[in-house]
């Protein structure tokens, strides 16, 4: 049973990384930064360059009812112009 559990839990993770990944995929292009904004609130930090700023959220992804998580990171790249994202980078650790 708990190799079941696990299984399923492996599945649910990379699941939404994957689900995740496809989101940003789409929204290349069209994601401006107060999109992001309404979408994960506030990022914990900013990187700003001369054309572009880099956004970035870190957070937690709940795997078991024992609260253990998977730490990730999303970061994205927006054009300092437009606001809108040029990239985008996801990992959980």
């Amino acid at each position: 049973m708990k190799k079941v559990l696990l299984v399923f839990l492996i599945f649910l993770v990379f699941g939404c990384a994957s689900a995740m990944e496809k989101g940003l995929d789409r929204n290349m292009g069209k994601l401006t930064y107060d999109g992001a904004l309404k979408q994960w609130g506030a990022p914990d930090s900013m990187l700003e360059g001369n054309d572009v700023f880099i956004a970035t959220w870190n957070g937690k992804t709940a795997t078991s009812i024992r609260e253990n998580a998977i730490d990730n990171v999303l970061q994205l790249t927006f054009d300092k112009k437009t606001k809108i994202m040029k990239a985008w980078k996801f990992n959980e650790y």
